[in-house]
């Protein structure tokens, strides 16, 4: 019986903590742009968060994903943006577009 208000007494503090150190923060926010990419071979795009900013996440969409895939995502070597790679299946033949996405704080 005596466990519970302990366990209860100690994360009010945590939560405190959490929220005070919240407040100087910066809100995450997402950027995005699309690319055009031509038709039978791989793009690469990469975006970038602004100045002082880091990518905390990303990805990227494609126009039609039966006929095009994401070969590669990831951030940025200084985790300032984030890049993609796409390709086409091999018996597409037509253009896509690839909308990058970059998490930024």
């Amino acid at each position: 019986m005596r466990i519970a208000p302990i366990v209860a007494a100690l994360a009010v503090p945590a939560a405190v903590l959490f929220t005070a150190g919240s407040a100087s923060a910066v809100t995450p926010h997402v950027v995005q742009q699309t690319f055009q990419d031509n038709a039978d071979v791989a793009a690469t795009h990469t975006i970038l968060c602004p100045p002082g900013e880091h990518a905390t996440g990303g990805g990227a969409s494609i126009s039609d994903p039966r006929r095009n895939y994401i070969s590669g995502s990831h951030p940025t070597p200084t985790a300032n943006g984030w890049t993609v790679t796409t390709a086409p299946i091999n018996a597409n033949h037509d253009p896509r577009f690839t909308t990058v996405h970059a998490v930024c704080t």
